[in-house]
């Protein structure tokens, strides 16, 4: 056997081996942020009470940004038996379907961020991961800011000799479209977190809200929350807030945090009845879908998006619905192949 033609061959088989080999393409690993835009009221009897929630489950592979999968037998929000009454309460959801919100117009953005201490055993001991997310996501929103929409940088604390104003500090006089101007106390403001310190989350509300009042040029006016620790400083009440922001037409979005659970009613009756939204990041506790979020801030609070709107009955085994009934709850979103499970939270009341 001629073992020179024998080693020939097998080269040549192993190079042609090498270049029919298909390369397998890795896709990365989609995103997901999901986001309550509303809850409304629609009807109630003595054990029916009827009501609408409007939400994005934002995805990194669609074309139009919402998920592409069928999300309609994935949807839920379980049972239970509670409140001084000891009713059952059941949940249908009797119908889905896509609609667009409506037009709002340019916004003025003021961002909020919590500059208070970080508990990293509440972000699976990422909290610097969590915070890098919260600064990129600004940059992006910054950037993409849409003509005739502008934004203000501030940050909160008390307890923290890094920040020059407590409760609050407002980065500038006025609200701006100049995304460079942030460049470095971005930076800073990352460096910043995680310092020891408490949370004035009322107090530092409160003093951004006379501010836009004052200073915000649109009409369209938006207060954006990043809080990861609960209010444990008081000096204002959830009820002055909502007014506050209710006389001022100022919409207050939360993007909510578990470790920012301990207040997780009060957040999203604050966002809710102001017409803010809701990103509950929870999913993703290092924020890492918070980036992808920031994309798509500025046509969420310019309005004219296509969402999901649901509709649900709630029915208790005792008469309990009445006038000033109210709840705060989240819908439950499952979807098996992707691997998703996440919340939806929203608050919705009876006049």
């Amino acid at each position: 056997m001629n073992w020179k033609i024998v080693n020939i061959v097998v080269v040549i088989l192993l190079i042609i081996n090498l270049f029919s080999c298909k390369k397998v393409e890795v896709k990365p690993a989609p995103i997901f942020a999901n986001v309550t835009l509303s809850a409304e009221y629609i009807s109630h009897s003595s054990q029916d009470l009827k009501f609408k929630v409007r939400f994005l489950i934002l995805d990194s592979r669609a074309k139009d940004g919402l998920i592409e999968d069928d999300i309609s037998t994935g949807l839920y929000i379980s049972p239970y038996t509670g409140d001084s009454s000891g009713a059952y309460y059941t949940y249908t959801l009797n119908s889905i379907k896509k609609v667009s919100t409506a037009i709002l117009g340019n916004s003025s953005t003021a961002i909020m961020l919590d500059e208070s201490e970080i508990e990293e055993d509440n972000f699976n001991n990422q909290g610097a991961e969590y915070v890098l997310s919260q600064e990129t996501a600004c940059r992006i929103y910054f950037k993409n800011i849409a003509n005739g929409s502008n934004f203000i940088l501030s940050a909160y604390g008390s307890d923290n000799q890094l920040l020059p104003y407590q409760p609050l500090t407002i980065y500038g006089d006025n609200f701006t479209n100049n995304a460079l101007i942030y460049d470095q106390t971005l930076a800073e403001l990352r460096r910043y977190s995680n310092f020891s310190g408490n949370t004035p989350f009322l107090l530092a509300t409160d003093s951004l809200l006379e501010f836009m009042n004052l200073k915000a040029p649109n009409e369209n006016k938006n207060l954006i929350a990043f809080p990861h620790s609960e209010d444990n400083v008081g000096g204002k009440d959830w009820a002055t807030i909502i007014n506050k922001a209710l006389d001022y037409n100022i919409h207050c979005n939360i993007i909510l945090t578990y470790q920012s659970s301990p207040n997780f009613y009060e957040l999203i009756q604050l966002a809710s009845v102001t017409g803010g939204f809701i990103f509950y990041v929870e999913n993703n506790q290092n924020g890492r879908n918070i980036p992808f979020f920031a994309e798509h801030l500025n046509d969420i609070l310019q309005g004219n998006i296509l969402c999901y709107e649901t509709e649900w009955a709630k029915h208790s085994d005792k008469p309990v619905f009445e006038s000033n009934y109210y709840e705060g709850g989240y819908i439950e979103l499952y979807i098996d192949n992707q691997r998703l499970y996440t919340y939806l939270p929203y608050y919705v009341g009876i006049p």
